[in-house]
């Protein structure tokens, strides 16, 4: 024969477990992600992204910023695909002012020698988190 089970307590509160739920997430990681801006620029031709990505890294290193990748697919509206590269952070973009200059031409970011510009199209503002989530 089994032995009878045992009842359970009830608390005083009409049978209801009476629990407080606490949060215990950061509010680092529980608050909005903030984010800083970045240009980019469409890779016009996907032969040149390996060149273009270690011309790049060389010249304008992501340094802290290891979990960004430096270049992203998007699905154009005929179905398409095309690539898309980090160039830099606007803050370590050479003398380039967003609120006198709206429009950033590539050879004003890329000032040095030794990138061929070859193979990008006109960068476009970016936002990407500083820190991974």
């Amino acid at each position: 024969m089994e032995p009878e089970s045992k009842r359970r307590k009830e608390s005083e509160s009409d049978g209801v477990d009476s629990w407080v739920v606490l949060p215990v997430l950061s509010d680092q990681q529980s608050g909005d992600t903030e984010l800083i801006p970045a240009f980019a620029a469409p890779i016009t031709d996907n032969k040149e992204t390996s060149r273009l990505i270690k011309d790049l890294r060389s010249l304008y290193p992501l340094a802290g910023l290891q979990h960004i990748k430096r270049v992203r697919s998007r699905k154009l509206a005929d179905g398409r695909h095309s690539l898309e590269v980090l160039v830099c952070l606007v803050s370590d973009a050479p003398d380039v002012d967003l609120h006198t200059e709206p429009l950033i031409s590539i050879d004003s970011l890329l000032t040095s020698n030794s990138v061929r510009l070859d193979g990008l199209g006109p960068p476009f503002l970016v936002q990407i988190p500083p820190i991974p989530r």
